[in-house]
């Protein structure tokens, strides 16, 4: 048998800087899943449920955004149904789940990190003057607790890595 040498290459790789762009966009709620539990930025906290949102932005770009459930005012899972809802007349579930916010426009606010990285920090009800956009990909809900691989083949690949680091047991 040969010997192995593991090396690495001599060509730096460089990713390309991404196409979404720092500021406020219209989006639409394309995808939802409920991802597990998912462990605490402070390893000191016990594992939290926690759910993923990917908003398609007009160019077709997507960005996705993670949270803990929660119905705290200062949550982002709070102001994500606050902003998905913010007229509750359009619902007619006076509760409404994950599989309700597929569709909906909201207002996101992107920060771009190194050119390459963009995150949601903000997500605002669409106000005024802000045209609604339709989906150009399927609309999908996810649950890690009941798996479909079928609809996990199809999620976004931020989704899928956090369904990926779940914990399974607590």
């Amino acid at each position: 048998m040969s010997k192995f040498t593991f090396s690495k290459s001599s060509s730096t790789t460089t990713q390309s800087p991404v196409a979404i762009k720092d500021g406020v966009h219209v989006a639409v709620i394309v995808q939802v899943a409920h991802v597990g539990l998912q462990l605490a930025f402070d390893r000191e906290k016990a594992p939290e449920e926690q759910l993923a949102v990917t908003f398609e932005l007009a160019s077709g770009d997507t960005v996705t955004k993670r949270m803990k459930f929660s119905d705290h005012p200062h949550s982002g899972c709070f102001a994500l149904f606050n902003a998905a809802f913010a007229d509750p007349s359009e619902t007619d579930n006076p509760e409404p789940g994950l599989a309700d916010l597929l569709g909906k426009p909201v207002l996101i606010e992107i920060e771009v990190r190194d050119g390459k990285w963009p995150r949601v920090t903000e997500v605002l009800a669409l106000e005024d003057g802000f045209e609604p956009i339709e989906p150009k990909s399927e609309l999908l809900e996810f649950d890690a607790d009941e798996m479909d691989s079928e609809v996990y083949k199809k999620l976004h690949r931020d989704i899928r890595a956090l369904v990926s680091k779940r914990v399974r047991s607590s």
